[in-house]
């Protein structure tokens, strides 16, 4: 669920795409699409799912970005003669390769693409857009901030479609940047189930488990019985060695500029140091991680 006082954020980057498919057409008159997107496909001796992934991931945008492929123009209808509503689905999937993707092909994969994107003046704006809709927008399934992150550090070295939008772009930086994962998560002061006011630098548990959530929560409520219906974690839980800290970023702004909570629920996954594992994960994927770690 969208917090409410940010749903302008999710109209913005609407209204962001939709300008940038109109800037598009400011160079050409209006066409039909005339070419499918060009896949790429991973190599038959590469076999195992994982290593198909980082392939995919890597090499998505390898044929439609080679500077060579369909019309060097774009508009409304079509970006390098590919509909754009064919562009949009063909981004989505990339997002999720690179969202199951290992890290290092992941940070290849985007820094590639936006190398590549900057390249071409045609399809650009269009595909920046897509970016900040499906990596940043906080209603996206595949929003991922650190995907975005290297995206933004290697647009922002060089020129923007439209250079007015330089501040908010840094600011976005900012913003992605704090409590990666691999790094500690920032400190803050919470009241327990008990009443008693703790830190969670203070918790002394194998695992963390932030929860950002708010009461009222349909999402929230739906996230709390996924985990209490799994009897190992739940066992895991109970016995301290999961430590659960519910926290309700909207009741607190000081939380809230800590970890940039820009959709409920949100989870973060923290080790014995207080390591960040996972960021704003879903709870398939700390279900994995917990299951990776424990059983």
């Amino acid at each position: 669920m969208i917090k409410g006082k940010r749903c302008f954020l999710v109209i913005a980057a609407a209204a962001l795409c939709l300008a940038a498919l109109y800037s598009c057409g400011q160079n050409s008159a209006p066409k039909a699409a005339d070419a499918g997107f060009p896949m790429v496909e991973a190599p038959a001796v590469i076999t195992e799912p994982p290593a198909r992934i980082d392939y995919m991931a890597e090499h998505f945008w390898d044929i439609f970005l080679s500077g060579t492929f369909g019309p060097a123009a774009a508009d409304s209808l079509a970006v390098r003669g590919v509909g754009a509503e064919e562009l949009e689905s063909k981004f989505a999937m990339w997002a999720s390769f690179i969202k199951d993707a290992s890290y290092g092909s992941m940070q290849k994969a985007v820094r590639t693409f936006g190398r590549k994107a900057a390249a071409d003046s045609a399809a650009y704006p269009c595909l920046l857009a897509l970016a900040d809709k499906f990596l940043y927008d906080p209603s996206s399934p595949t929003r991922n901030e650190e995907a975005y992150l290297h995206l933004l550090e290697k647009i922002l070295g060089g020129a923007l479609p439209e250079e007015s939008s330089r501040p908010s772009y840094l600011l976005a930086l900012e913003k992605c940047s704090l409590n990666r994962i691999g790094e500690k998560a920032a400190d803050f002061a919470f009241t327990d189930a008990g009443g008693t006011r703790r830190t969670l630098h203070g918790i002394k548990a194998p695992v963390t488990l932030i929860f950002f959530g708010n009461p009222g929560c349909t999402a929230c409520t739906q996230y709390k019985e996924a985990f209490e219906e799994d009897r190992e974690i739940a066992a895991k839980i109970s016995a301290g060695d999961i430590y659960v800290v519910n926290a309700y970023p909207d009741e607190d702004t000081v939380l809230n500029d800590l970890y940039n909570i820009r959709a409920i629920p949100s989870l973060y996954l923290l080790d014995s140091d207080k390591t960040v594992m996972l960021k704003d994960a879903s709870v398939q994927e700390v279900m994995e991680q917990l299951y990776a770690i424990f059983f």
